[in-house]
């Protein structure tokens, strides 16, 4: 995932989930994944499977945010940065996407 080979690294996971379907993180893996290649819906669908799997994954509520602007939902990624932001309060990154959105509303 590091190097962008996403295509190979969906394959690695997705054999892992095959050997073990509760394998740690790999949905949330799987959503970044899909982040990456602009396939927001999905990667929502993957998130939601992690949460199943593991209600306290880190960062989730940061993933899904980015899911929903990506899809141009700015109300919806509002609404989980912020979720973020109280589960995280130092989330750097949670914060400055609230600020972007901000930014983007005012104009």
């Amino acid at each position: 995932m590091s190097e962008a080979r996403y295509d190979e690294a969906r394959q690695l996971l997705e054999r892992g989930l095959r050997i073990s379907p509760r394998l740690p993180r790999v949905h949330e893996r799987l959503g970044r994944i899909l982040l990456e290649q602009g396939r927001p819906r999905e990667a929502l669908r993957e998130f939601a499977r992690e949460r199943a799997n593991d209600p306290a994954v880190k960062e989730l509520a940061l993933l899904k945010g980015r899911a929903w602007h990506q899809l141009g939902d700015s109300g919806r990624a509002n609404e989980w940065y912020q979720r973020e932001l109280r589960q995280d309060p130092g989330n750097q990154e949670a914060a400055d996407s609230l600020r972007a959105l901000d930014r983007g509303s005012a104009r």
